[in-house]
């Protein structure tokens, strides 16, 4: 039977259209090509999970609407398990809108929707789906009853890249103690928000604690509130260089700086993996020990820039397969730089034939450790 991973979180429909600013006529701001498609670092994770083949359970609330029903049957057309795809009464389905210029400049306006009415009780059945692993949430969750802003904004660049080839480095970090393989957190003790707030997200990662279910890390954002120095049960930490610079003062420049940075993070964040995404190519793996690095070249050789959000849904899946870390990473930066190619657009995420078909046509070797 295959191992199974639990991704909840926001769930929208995104319309996504190109505009030339320079056609602002008074205020209208004339398009080019649009589309529809899902939208969230959520959708991205499942969605990738998904199409590699992978068990994955999707939490999320939709509405009883036309795009609710629409992003349903896509979802399930991607192979996920779909029995916790909740309707919300009263609400529309979220909302998303993306305006992209030609220079890759974005903006992005969403509308939550029926992503405010997510409640403990669905946290409490989703974990009876019996999951083995838990992806932390990727949104910041509240509450339902406690009221949310409808539409927020925020900016971001689309970054687009192509090729693979892999090559790893390892090199003693001489750090003692390695960290357990697998640890019984049955029973762990409740963690709390310092800040006293109701967060879902911090709910659900309580219960996964409570039933020993292993939780994978991807550390952005939303996931920076919560308390992971007392979490129990990491498997997989994942974190850019940049966010790893933010936390402990040492960017990954030379391996002296690097190592500091891992042994500090080490001494903030229990976990049993260490994932650091440095640029839009690397991907080093610490387990307390040593270090790995698993290194993509581009095709126009320009290594700047964030992966893609598909990367930890593909990450999940291959480790979900594999228990490979290593390996892990490779298909998860595949997936990524595959899906870039494709200006990021969900419908273009890699399945796992395409990924390995990809990997062995470009000569990838996916080292273990």
């Amino acid at each position: 039977m295959k191992r199974k991973v639990l991704i909840l979180g926001e769930s929208y429909m995104n319309l996504e259209m190109e505009t030339d600013r320079l056609s602002k006529n008074g205020n209208i701001t004339y398009g080019g090509k649009y589309s529809f498609h899902p939208y969230g670092a959520t959708a991205a994770a499942a969605i990738t999970a998904g199409k590699m083949g992978a068990s994955c359970v999707l939490c999320t609330k939709l509405a009883d609407d036309m795009n609710g029903n629409r992003l349903k049957k896509y979802y399930e057309s991607c192979g996920l398990d779909s029995r916790m795809i909740m309707t919300a009464q009263g609400e529309q389905t979220g909302f998303a809108v993306t305006l992209y210029d030609d220079k890759g400049e974005a903006e992005h306006y969403v509308s939550k929707g029926a992503n405010k009415q997510f409640t403990k009780e669905d946290i409490d059945e989703a974990f009876g789906t019996f999951p083995d692993f838990f992806l932390v949430p990727q949104d910041e969750l509240f509450c339902a009853e406690i009221p949310e802003d409808k539409s927020a904004k925020t900016s971001s660049k689309d970054e687009a890249i192509d090729e693979d080839i892999a090559s790893g480095e390892a090199a003693n970090a001489k750090i003692p103690d390695s960290i357990s393989d697998s640890e019984d957190n049955s029973g762990a003790e409740k963690v709390t928000d310092p800040r006293g707030r109701d967060s879902l997200a911090l709910y659900a990662c309580n219960k996964a604690m409570e039933r020993g279910v292993e939780m994978i890390v991807d550390y952005n954002s939303a996931a920076s509130s919560l308390p992971f120095a007392a979490f129990k049960g990491i498997k997989a930490f994942i974190i850019s260089d940049e966010t790893l610079y933010k936390m402990t003062g040492f960017y990954p420049t030379s391996e002296d700086r690097l190592i500091r940075s891992l042994v500090s993070l080490k001494s903030k964040i229990p976990s049993r993996y260490y994932i650091v995404q440095i640029g839009r190519d690397t991907s080093l793996v610490y387990d307390g020990n040593s270090y790995q690095k698993v290194t993509l070249p581009t095709p126009d050789g320009e290594t700047s820039g964030k992966m893609n959000p598909t990367y930890i849904g593909a990450f999940t899946a291959e480790y979900l397969e594999t228990k490979n870390v290593v390996r892990a990473c490779t298909y998860a930066g595949v997936a990524s730089l595959l899906t870039q190619s494709h200006d990021g657009v969900l419908e273009k995420i890699p399945s796992r034939k395409e990924i390995e078909e990809y990997i062995v046509g470009k000569g990838i070797k996916t080292f273990v450790w």
